[in-house]
């Protein structure tokens, strides 16, 4: 197990981040593997070749924060971050929403990260090499009814993960976004429009989990250095003019 790779990943035990679990576990990181639930972080590790360090606790809140951050003084600060871990908005029109439901929500994909990433980005500088690598949406480019603080969530993210890009370019250090299209996981497929979304893109199918995590694996490799501060759409080719396949 390559200890001097140790990486934080948020939101890891369903879906999209269970799989960039299961795929780093396959090569051998070292990680802190975050999630709400005990259980869930239990069963995963179960199902791993390796040993990990695991959280239970809410990131969105800050008792998570903090908790996250002792963890971390205790373990030692991650080289690599991968920042999967959703809030969960108030998915309402805007003419519904207040003031404050929109601004109290607005940075929460990176508040947990603001108290561990001084010390993070100082020992990924001292070793020449940090990775960051956060999980966004085809949605905060396109917009979505109903989803502006969601949309506003993964913008905050886009910047912060992007800015580090430009920081700490040639230190060794890249960053960089993914934007994903529809994904099938247990979540994606309760929503009742999960058959018309999935064909949405040129290849008329929904994404798969493992299909993101071949990304991130590809991002954390240190040949990868070349490929920074990119947003990079992992969508099917949604973005393209794929309902001219249907004329």
């Amino acid at each position: 197990m390559n200890d001097t790779k140790l990486t934080l990943l948020t939101g890891a035990t369903k879906g999209i981040g269970r799989a960039i679990a299961e795929t780093l576990d396959s090569l051998n990181f070292k990680m802190i593997l975050c999630a709400r639930s005990i259980s869930d972080l239990n069963e995963l590790a179960s199902s791993l070749s390796n040993q990990h360090i695991l959280l239970a606790t809410d990131l969105a809140t800050k008792e998570g924060h903090g908790k996250l951050y002792e963890l971390c003084e205790s373990v030692g600060y991650p080289s690599i971050v991968i920042a999967n871990m959703n809030p969960t908005p108030p998915y309402k029109l805007l003419i519904n929403q207040t003031p404050g439901e929109i601004t109290s929500n607005m940075s929460g994909s990176i508040d947990y990260i603001l108290p561990i990433f001084k010390k993070s980005i100082l020992k990924q500088q001292k070793d020449g090499f940090g990775r960051w690598i956060g999980i966004s949406s085809i949605v905060a480019s396109v917009g979505g009814i109903g989803q502006c603080t969601y949309i506003i969530q993964k913008k905050v993210l886009e910047g912060f993960f992007l800015s580090v890009a430009t920081e700490y370019s040639g230190t060794g250090i890249t960053s960089n976004i993914l934007s994903l299209g529809l994904i099938d996981t247990e979540k994606t497929r309760s929503n009742k429009h999960f058959e018309k979304l999935s064909k949405m893109n040129i290849l008329g199918r929904a994404g798969q989990p493992q299909e993101v995590s071949h990304m991130v694996a590809c991002l954390v490799d240190p040949k990868s250095e070349f490929i920074n501060g990119a947003n990079l759409p992992i969508n099917g080719g949604a973005n393209l003019a794929w309902f001219l396949k249907s004329i």
